[in-house]
């Protein structure tokens, strides 16, 4: 059986992952986006099942095992909380940075360990 995740983002490092997952037999099974209609395209590509403008419902409807957080720089601190809290599943990788102050990394750490979730900083260059 393969791997299922979900995309918060997808932007051009997103794709490449996306690729990856593709290749390695890991099933895409829905993006969260703003533009749905920009994405659409994708859908045929990465076999995606789902395309969503609200997170809320990205998160409930969707079936999947992990998350991958690959948001601007500058959003992922904002998104990230609502992930961990609101995800069926315990591992999420993202995007780095997960914060920009040592304030906002320690909440993070804390509500990780509250809602009992994995989360891992993508580092791959």
């Amino acid at each position: 059986m393969s791997q299922k995740c979900i995309f918060i983002g997808f932007g051009k490092q997103a794709q490449e992952y996306a690729k990856v997952f593709k290749t390695l037999n890991i099933k895409i099974s829905s993006i969260f986006v703003r533009n749905k209609k920009r994405y659409n395209k994708y859908q045929k590509e990465y076999a995606i099942d789902r395309i969503d403008t609200d997170l809320s419902t990205c998160l409930k409807k969707s079936n999947y095992d992990f998350i991958m957080v690959m948001l601007p720089w500058n959003k992922i601190e904002i998104m990230l909380p609502f992930v961990i809290k609101n995800s069926k599943k315990k591992l999420i990788f993202s995007e780095k940075p997960v914060s920009l102050s040592l304030k906002k990394l320690k909440y993070l750490t804390n509500m990780s360990t509250k809602y009992n979730k994995n989360v891992f900083v993508l580092y791959n260059r």
